[in-house]
């Protein structure tokens, strides 16, 4: 059985979006449990999950061992945070 390590830290990302439009994806390069253990602001503003954003992520046992983040509608000139 594989094992995920979670850091006692709060991980945390960015990516900058030029002017060119982009939906994605982001990198989350940490682990996690659940898609809910994620957040993802644009611009500061936390965004909805579905609504906003899909995850797609790599399954390990009980989590996963990183992943992707994609909007539904492109967007340019924007900071993507990822924590």
């Amino acid at each position: 059985m594989a094992q995920i390590t979670i850091a006692d830290a709060t991980p945390r990302v960015q990516y900058t979006v030029g002017g060119s439009s982009s939906t994605g994806p982001f990198t989350i390069p940490w682990p996690y449990f659940s898609d809910s253990d994620i957040k993802v602001y644009q611009d500061g503003t936390l965004k909805t999950i579905t609504t906003h954003y899909t995850i797609s992520g790599t399954a390990v046992d009980d989590g996963f061992s990183g992943g992707t983040v994609s909007f539904g509608s492109a967007i340019s000139n924007a900071t993507v945070t990822i924590t």
